[in-house]
């Protein structure tokens, strides 16, 4: 018998084909998008996170140890403590007794930050040294 139509079969078995590969490439789209935003969302969490220490580096630490902020959709917040502060080394040429008494004090802060968006929050922390001059022992040189 010559027929000129598909069997039943044969229809049953192009459609499941047909659909898994329907399915598998709308999976695959998905993936991408979400990867794509994910993607979109590390980027801006980097860019904002440098810019607020930077912004953290350039406040006067030991007046200002906590603040918060918006930027870039994000809101940031920070607090500081003091790792250490010693004041700077004296040379042999100038002769006096004790070490480090210079002019300068030096201080190391540890900055733990604070990123969120929606429902979304990163912590990280960082240190940053920030320097203090003394007039007085200043005018000494």
């Amino acid at each position: 018998m010559n027929s000129k139509g598909f069997t039943l079969p044969e229809v049953i078995i192009a459609l499941v084909v047909l659909t898994s590969s329907v399915v598998s490439f709308a999976a695959a789209y998905n993936m991408y998008i979400t990867s794509y935003y994910k993607q979109e969302l590390y980027q801006d969490i980097y860019i904002t996170a440098m810019s607020v220490k930077n912004i953290i580096e350039f406040k006067r630490l030991v007046d200002d140890p906590e603040g918060n902020g918006k930027l870039n959709g994000f809101s940031y917040s920070y607090k500081t403590k003091i790792i250490k502060s010693a004041h700077n080394y004296i040379y042999p040429e100038y002769p006096m007794p004790g070490g480090n008494i210079g002019p300068y004090e030096l201080t190391l802060y540890e900055v733990d930050c604070i990123l969120t968006r929606d429902q979304w929050k990163k912590e990280y922390s960082f240190y940053v040294t920030q320097f203090t001059a003394n007039p007085a022992a200043l005018k000494a040189f």
